[in-house]
């Protein structure tokens, strides 16, 4: 089941498209209140069943669509399109995604595939790409992190206690995990500090790079 907003960000016109799905009795997602703030940002809100996934996607031609995020429903969510004031002209959808595995954020095209952007707090976030599970910085309580997958991969920028926890790394990580340490933090038991891969990261790392350079599109909080 699909729900379509055409907004063109030059004009005040709209068209929706609901789509109703396989279940009559089930309501379709609608996208509404979709308006331009100050900043020419686009604000726009997602009313869905509560508990499903759904994932909104964009488009400039209704032909290719990209993927803007992915969302556990609260009903009524709402979501913040950061990259609009770069764009003439935007065209949103939204569908409900099967079964539950799945990280939820925003969505950022690489080379080889999107990266899902998860923030937890401050520093600290998750990201899936490629099928890996790459942890930034993670600390806090391990309940913090249930339902998502271990890390494959573990960045920590420096030793401060709002970055780096040894505890946190310890619940997050499994036999296989790389942790890539940016400063000297003396001994990690239990841990497995192999060398990483570096190239198998590129295109991931080239477009984070790309996106802090352009400022197109600043990963929030997914809903606000």
């Amino acid at each position: 089941m699909k729900a379509v907003w055409n907004r063109s960000l030059g004009r005040t016109g709209m068209v929706c498209l609901g789509i109703a799905g396989a279940l009559a009795a089930q309501e379709p997602p609608q996208l509404s209140g979709i308006q331009r703030l100050t900043n020419r940002e686009m604000s726009l809100q997602l009313n869905s069943q509560t508990g499903l996934g759904y994932r909104i996607e964009v488009s400039t031609n209704l032909v290719y669509w990209d993927p803007l995020l992915t969302l556990l429903s609260a009903g009524l969510n709402q979501h913040t399109d950061s990259a609009a004031p770069y764009l003439s002209s935007r065209i949103y959808r939204a569908f409900q995604l099967s079964g539950t595995n799945f990280v939820t954020g925003d969505h950022l095209a690489t080379d080889d595939g999107d990266i899902i952007i998860h923030p937890i707090n401050h520093a600290t976030l998750v990201m899936s790409w490629n099928g890996k599970m790459i942890y930034n910085d993670p600390v806090g309580a391990a309940t913090i992190f249930q339902g998502l997958p271990r890390a494959d991969l573990i960045l920590v920028s420096h030793g401060h206690s709002d970055h780096f926890s040894i505890s946190t790394l310890n619940a997050v990580t499994n036999a296989n995990t790389v942790i890539s340490l940016q400063f000297a933090c003396g001994p990690i038991t239990n841990l497995n500090t192999n060398t990483i891969n570096r190239k198998s990261y590129e295109p991931m790392h080239d477009a984070l790079r790309r996106r802090h350079a352009d400022g197109s599109h600043r990963p929030r909080s997914g809903i606000d």
